[in-house]
């Protein structure tokens, strides 16, 4: 993760949304009144995604089963098909 200051950013922000777009790369941007950190959408609506997730007992539930099961050795290797 980058930090750069408020000031840097104005000069290079172009070059600091591509960095954070295409190397998927954060970045704090510090400033006097407080900090940011730039990161990209998708990252974000993933830990938004997460969070809203993880807020029902059910679903931590089932994570939870499917963690030990993976840690007893049920778990299946699989091939990922990636559609184009």
């Amino acid at each position: 993760m980058t930090a750069i200051t408020s000031a840097k950013l104005r000069k290079n922000l172009m070059q600091t949304l591509t960095r954070v777009r295409e190397d998927r790369e954060a970045v704090i941007v510090e400033h006097s009144t407080g900090s940011v950190v730039m990161i990209p959408l998708e990252e974000y609506e993933s830990f938004c995604e997460t969070e809203h997730q993880l807020r029902f007992p059910a679903n931590v539930a089932h994570i939870e089963k499917s963690l030990g099961q993976l840690d007893a050795g049920l778990g299946k290797e699989r091939t990922l098909i990636m559609d184009s």
